[in-house]
């Protein structure tokens, strides 16, 4: 796919009458295509020029989040077909690495505090949380994104309909704090029993948290304007309505509609 995006203009800025200048405005890129050079200068979509500095590690298809070991020895990124692991002195995107393959898992995680668990979202597949062993993860891989298949050693669902966006684990270690932004819940894993302990509401849309560090607080970034309610699965599509059910601001909006 090739994108062309253009954004030129021409202002004329007056202090005065007798005093005029033409300033002109427009993408760094000018009529230059969107393209990626991965030794270059990527042009992207809107037109910004990037110029990445230092070393380029691959993962796997739309990388979203990364993060690193406790002690810094490795590299993950949460993608598409699952965790890829680098050692962090990985020096080029040939370096050894490996991937631990899932299915449909949401892209947040963190470890425990002595690194060796992962906990991750179970996305659309688990309902809930998941607990990686990364005992063994230092060692080194033969090959570029080597697969490494490795089942999670716990699995807590929050229910049927649950997708926890991002998580938080208590100073103590003990519990795992999850934005479910599918049914707009805050659910308290306790992973010592391996079970949910608290659901409760977490405003439109939860998204994101952050707990503050004696454990007191858990801060809860929104993303909705409605308060959404599950739609029962039938016979219409399994993951609820086709379409939005109406525009807003909009009396429909205020009074609610059937639809499907």
């Amino acid at each position: 796919m090739m994108l062309r995006m253009m954004f030129v203009g021409v202002v004329s800025l007056s202090a005065s009458s007798s005093l005029a200048q033409d300033v002109s405005f427009g993408a760094p890129s000018g009529s230059e295509i969107a393209k990626v050079v991965p030794d270059g200068t990527t042009i992207l979509p809107n037109g910004r020029l990037l110029n990445p500095v230092g070393r380029r590690l691959y993962t796997g298809e739309d990388l979203w989040n990364v993060m690193a070991s406790p002690d810094g020895k490795l590299i993950m990124g949460f993608c598409d077909p699952g965790i890829v692991v680098y050692p962090s002195n990985a020096s080029s995107a040939q370096s050894p690495s490996f991937r631990i393959p899932w299915r449909n898992a949401a892209f947040c995680g963190l470890f425990t505090r002595d690194g060796k668990q992962l906990i991750t979202s179970s996305g659309d597949v688990g309902h809930g949380i998941q607990i990686f062993d990364t005992q063994g993860w230092e060692a080194p891989a033969t090959s570029r994104l080597e697969t490494r298949n490795q089942e999670p050693v716990v699995s807590i669902s929050a229910g049927d309909e649950a997708y926890i966006n991002d998580i938080a684990l208590s100073p103590n270690g003990q519990f795992v704090y999850g934005a479910d932004v599918a049914r707009q819940k805050i659910v308290v894993f306790d992973i010592l029993a391996r079970k949910v302990v608290a659901d409760i509401p977490g405003g439109r849309e939860p998204f994101s948290l952050v707990l503050s560090e004696d454990g007191s607080r858990l801060y809860v970034a929104n993303i909705g304007i409605f308060d959404y309610s599950i739609v029962p699965k039938g016979d219409g599509d399994s993951r609820g309505l086709t379409k939005p059910p109406f525009g807003f601001p909009s009396q429909e909006a205020i009074d609610g509609v059937f639809r499907e």
